[in-house]
């Protein structure tokens, strides 16, 4: 009797390992497949900031300012803007379940250069020069990571 017991608490004990284990794992994929996304969304909107500041940098409009051209070229996709933004909200979210888990230091860096391609990408400080240069650094960065995070699901 006593071995049925220890038996039936050894497979409950077992089954509730294996259940935590699927869920940390489930939440690592689904942050892993949403900074994968809003990337992917960040990577459209830095191509089209560049190609719309190169565009408008010769126009007469701007006066040469290439930061007035890149801020008209990001007013102009606002949408985009308002999308990746929103998504980065949930990412937060996922994130805050996944950064104590045994992935939390892989995890964290994850979030470190997403967050600097994002705000990169978004708020423009640099020169038009060097901004398609940051970008695809920090975007190298961001993807050397996640394929590593990939490694772990």
């Amino acid at each position: 009797m006593i071995k049925r017991v220890l038996a039936v608490i050894l497979c409950v004990f077992i089954c509730l390992c294996a259940v935590g284990c699927t869920g940390e794992e489930t939440t690592l994929k689904k942050f892993y497949d949403k900074v994968s996304e809003n990337k992917l969304l960040l990577d459209l909107l830095a191509e089209k900031v560049y190609s719309d500041g190169r565009e408008l940098f010769g126009s007469d409009g701007f006066g040469g300012s290439i930061q007035d051209a890149m801020r008209s070229a990001q007013s102009d996709r606002a949408d985009d803007i308002k999308e990746i933004k929103a998504a980065d909200n949930e990412i937060v979210e996922i994130f805050r379940s996944v950064r104590k888990s045994k992935y939390s230091e892989l995890t964290k860096k994850v979030m470190d250069a997403y967050s600097a391609y994002l705000e990169a990408v978004t708020d423009v400080s640099e020169t038009f020069e060097s901004y398609l240069d940051v970008t695809r650094s920090l975007k190298k960065e961001l993807e050397r990571l996640l394929r590593e995070l990939s490694y772990e699901l």
